[in-house]
């Protein structure tokens, strides 16, 4: 991600930032630790993939920018 924006979620194998259509994922709910994990997950999965599967997780307020 050279001259673009710094990502500290890296992708494997080559554990470069993951570059995608999302700046950021931020996920509300009472478990914090499963919120930061989800979060992580559907960031690196980008935009149309993140919105498909956050379909299944309806106790959680999810903001995709």
């Amino acid at each position: 991600n050279l001259g673009g924006n710094i990502v500290a979620i890296g992708s494997r194998p080559a554990g470069y930032s993951v570059n995608n259509d999302l700046d950021s994922v931020t996920i509300v709910s009472k478990e914090g630790k499963r919120c930061d994990a989800l979060s992580t997950s559907l960031f690196v999965m980008g935009k149309n993939a993140a919105i498909d599967y956050s379909t299944m997780f309806t106790c959680y307020e999810l903001t995709f920018i």
